[in-house]
C-alpha cells in the first residue's frame, strides 16, 4: 500500500453545526464513529470534534494519507502509532499513550504496513 505521508500541507475540511473547521492532517490522532457521527480526536485538543459523517467516507478520503482502519469503528493516523502489541487482545499505543483495540485481521494489515516502510 502506498501512502502519501506528507501530511504537512494537507488539510481536512469538516462541517459541524453550521461552522466550517479546517484541520491539519498531522494533528489528527484517530477518528472514531458511533452511528452516523464521527469523533475526530486531535493531538492538541482535549475534546474531539463531532461531525455528522460516516467513518467510511473519512476512510475513503484519508486512506491515501496514511490513515488505516484498526477496527470496525476506528481509523488511525499511522504516523501517530507508537507501538503495536499482540496479546490475547491486540492493541496499538498512540504517541499520547492512548490504547486502542485492533481487530485480528487489521492487526496483520498494520504489521505488514510497518514492514513495508
Amino acid at each position: 500500500m502506498n501512502y502519501n505521508l506528507d501530511q504537512l500541507n494537507n488539510k481536512l475540511t469538516v462541517f459541524q453545526k453550521g461552522n466550517i473547521t479546517i484541520i491539519d492532517l498531522k494533528d489528527i490522532l484517530y477518528l472514531q464513529c458511533s452511528g452516523n457521527l464521527t469523533y475526530i480526536h486531535l493531538c492538541i485538543d482535549q475534546y474531539p470534534i463531532t461531525v455528522s459523517k460516516l467513518l467510511l467516507r473519512f476512510e475513503e478520503e484519508l486512506s491515501q494519507y496514511g490513515f488505516i482502519r484498526v477496527n470496525r469503528n476506528t481509523l488511525v493516523n499511522i504516523t501517530k502509532i507508537r507501538e503495536l502489541r499482540k496479546t490475547k487482545k491486540n492493541h496499538i499505543i498512540l504517541v499520547n499513550g492512548e490504547i486502542l483495540a485492533v481487530s485480528r485481521r487489521n492487526y496483520y494489515k498494520i504489521q505488514r504496513t510497518y514492514r513495508e516502510k
